[in-house]
């Protein structure tokens, strides 16, 4: 039988600890409403001020619990130095020298909900249809032994809001962010999406490692030729064979070829080519700067690296029938357990009171021991 005042009070009491390690810097107050806040909505399941107020459960009006952490949310400053301690908290879970980092796109939409503040109009080419929604750049790192992705970027952004410059614009800041916290040889895996001359200036100015799967209509640079990437790949059927397994843990059988190119934008930049057969009818096609005498192991690398984007994929969206998927599994059980132990989390937050008993040590130096 499960006892869920234990393990509440152990969710409690690892979501103070976390708390505390990305709150260093901060004055009191704002620490206690960082830990208001993970818990409320952790609890709540819900980004909702209302949900996490109500989450909390405190011995006053929910008015009034809502009306402080309105006024706290308004007038937190402290995002860049929350974000650094929780960098620095992710750091200790990957290899800083070769991690992988997969940057993705994504979108959220509100059909119901046409009046939000700054919410766009998008045409959707496949159904010809005009929705309502805002767009993401959200940013993960793998941790070194599981591979989990954890997140360290994350930005919602609309055409129609204020200042805004471009889609873009909103990516090359992304990129940024993580050249701040993150060497040059973590490989950065990105979608078809970041197949642009922009993002690979970036990139090879910064001397950053890249894996990009390329559009099927680029052109590049062959034996000295402009020439259709699909008819450059068109010439190889695969040097080597691997297994993979897809996002649905199926095994595949992949022939890859390794294919030396230069981008027409940058005929001094050699990349490889990296064509990938076996995932569907055409292949898949993947650039990057990786740098290995041993073409078979970049090529392997290439290519497991880029797979490695359904996990954050699997992040952005909810899956029910991927059995392996334990995000919002793990999130729903959480939710589940705080709402059994009906003491929100106050006992956490009370002041730790220094103890007024002398320690062996401070006891022999009271004696004049040493």
């Amino acid at each position: 039988m499960i006892n869920y005042n234990r393990l509440g009070y152990e969710i409690k009491r690892d979501l103070a600890n976390f708390s505390e390690k990305i709150s260093n810097g901060l004055k009191r107050p704002q620490s206690k409403f960082l830990l208001q806040m993970i818990y409320g909505i952790l609890a709540g399941n819900k980004l909702h001020l209302s949900e996490i107020a109500r989450s909390l459960n405190e011995n006053i009006t929910l008015k009034k619990t809502i009306d402080r952490l309105s006024r706290n949310l308004s007038a937190f400053k402290e995002k860049e130095t929350v974000m650094k301690n929780y960098i620095s908290e992710v750091k200790k879970q990957i290899n800083e020298e070769n991690a992988v980092i997969i940057i993705d796109n994504s979108d959220i939409t509100k059909p119901c909900s046409p009046k939000m503040e700054a919410i766009s109009d998008v045409h959707d080419g496949s159904t010809g249809e005009i929705r309502k929604e805002y767009f993401t750049v959200e940013t993960a790192v793998l941790s070194q032994n599981e591979k989990m992705p954890l997140p360290v970027y994350e930005k919602v952004f609309s055409a129609a809001e204020k200042g805004f410059i471009s889609a873009t614009h909103e990516n090359l800041q992304c990129l940024k962010s993580l050249s701040a916290h993150f060497a040059k040889n973590c490989v950065r895996t990105l979608d078809r999406g970041f197949d642009a001359n922009d993002y690979y200036r970036y990139f090879l100015k910064n001397d950053e490692k890249f894996v990009i799967r390329s559009k099927k209509n680029r052109n590049v640079i062959y034996n000295g030729k402009t020439q259709n990437i699909m008819d450059v790949a068109g010439n190889y059927k695969g040097n080597y064979r691997m297994d993979f397994k897809d996002k649905h843990g199926k095994k595949i059988e992949c022939k890859i070829s390794y294919i030396p190119v230069q981008l027409c934008e940058f005929p001094n930049k050699t990349l490889v080519l990296v064509a990938v057969y076996g995932f569907g009818a055409q292949p898949m096609l993947l650039l990057t700067n990786l740098d290995l005498s041993e073409k078979k192991k970049l090529c392997m690398i290439a290519t497991k690296v880029y797979l490695m984007r359904w996990r954050i994929e699997e992040c952005s969206k909810r899956i029910f029938d991927v059995p392996k998927f334990i995000f919002y599994g793990l999130g729903y059980a959480i939710e589940r357990v705080l709402a059994r132990t009906h003491s929100g989390i106050k006992g956490f937050l009370l002041k730790k009171e220094q103890s007024q008993q002398l320690t062996l040590a401070e006891c022999f130096a009271e004696l004049g021991f040493k």
